[in-house]
């Protein structure tokens, strides 16, 4: 299982990583650097907005009464 440190480090997608989803092997590294960005962008955006959100402190609640 992993530390509660490891969950909450930022994944950011290589290139190589990029490239081996379907349609985007053909992406120029600076096409690629681009797009990653925007992901990571994205990303922290969404991030930000949910844990904002107070509905998100009762998600942990919820599931531990499953």
């Amino acid at each position: 299982m992993k530390s509660s440190n490891e969950d909450k480090e930022l994944k950011i997608l290589s290139i190589k990583e990029l490239r081996e989803f379907e349609g985007l092997e053909n992406l120029t590294d600076e096409q690629a650097k681009e797009m990653i960005n925007i992901f990571k962008e994205l990303s922290l955006l969404a991030h930000k907005i949910i844990i904002q959100d107070d509905r998100f402190t009762t998600i942990p609640n919820l599931r531990k009464e499953e």
